[in-house]
């Protein structure tokens, strides 16, 4: 018996972050694990065997498997009618016709970005990327979102000043794309584009950082980012919605919707505020607690045991 994960999301989306953590996780500790469309970075498990038997995951909402998981409200978005079951890591989902078996599973992060000894992993990236200014503010939100990259390029122009860092992580990519709009603003001095790094390396960014900053709009984006920023006991400065309310468990800074003009000062106030700063601290990392990787492996191991069939044993 085996376990076989699928997805056809787009790579480093976060469904297919979802699924590959699970499965990797999975794999580590010595289940037999085969996945498909995941690329090569599952070492062990490099091809798909459509004869293997196990339970099948489906992670993200595009194609057919008895069990999905994903990150989404699938109240707002369409899933294959044969899911049995959908495992959605947002902690408001709803049903989106009576009948519907929705479970509720934390989003997972790595323990890497929980550790308190992190002074090799800053030092590491900070000299690798020439790191050396403050205030660092970090972004890692939606690269797609225009509204919401206006609203942090502005809100940062006015903070900074020409001094300190934006930290744009998983930005690289999009570094063309976005050179006109961080010329025309004058944040070519402090505008850092990063390549997608390791989770140690990204645990790095965030303990060398000060505050976390994420305006994306979408309403299907989910904050993933700002989930390992927290675990990482970075302040965080987000639009206030009802996902953010409860993942952050109300430790985040949060914006009003529709004062675009409120989040540099909210950005100062997260910078300058010690005793907030602390209060956001301990909030958030209380609320990261259940989403350690071990934690929600083993409560994705307890879901899968209700499943009807046998659950694979390890190698």
């Amino acid at each position: 018996m085996r376990w076989l994960f699928v997805t056809h999301e787009p790579e480093n989306s976060v469904d297919w972050t979802l699924g590959l953590t699970l499965a990797e996780w999975l794999d580590h500790e010595g289940f037999r694990v085969l996945t498909r469309g995941f690329g090569s970075q599952l070492g062990r498990a490099p091809r798909w065997d459509v004869f293997g038997q196990g339970p099948q995951v489906l992670a993200g909402l595009r194609g057919h498997a008895a069990h999905v998981l994903t990150s989404r409200d699938p109240s707002y978005a369409r899933f294959q009618e044969s899911s049995l079951q959908i495992i959605s890591t947002h902690p408001l989902a709803n049903p989106r016709k009576p009948g519907d078996r929705i479970v509720y599973l934390a989003y997972p992060v790595p323990e890497e970005y929980f550790e308190e000894d992190t002074m090799k992993a800053v030092f590491d990236v900070t000299r690798r990327f020439r790191l050396e200014h403050r205030p660092r503010v970090v972004f890692a939100g939606d690269y797609t979102d225009g509204a919401g990259l206006s609203t942090l390029f502005q809100a940062v122009r006015t903070v900074l000043r020409g001094q300190g860092e934006l930290i744009l992580l998983n930005g690289r990519e999009y570094r063309d794309q976005l050179a006109p709009v961080i010329k025309t603003l004058g944040l070519e001095e402090v505008a850092i584009f990063l390549p997608r790094l390791t989770d140690r390396e990204e645990s790095g960014i965030f303990h060398s950082a000060d505050v976390y900053v994420d305006p994306s709009h979408d309403s299907e984006w989910f904050p993933v980012g700002a989930l390992r920023a927290m675990a990482s006991r970075l302040p965080i400065v987000a639009w206030e919605t009802p996902l953010m309310t409860s993942l952050s468990n109300r430790g985040a800074l949060m914006v009003s919707p529709g004062r675009d003009d409120a989040w540099a000062p909210a950005i100062s106030e997260a910078l300058g505020n010690e005793p907030l700063r602390e209060r956001m601290m301990e909030r958030t990392r209380t609320a990261m607690a259940d989403h350690r990787l071990a934690i929600v492996g083993n409560t994705f191991l307890q879901l899968a045991s209700q499943w009807g069939v046998p659950i694979p044993t390890k190698v």
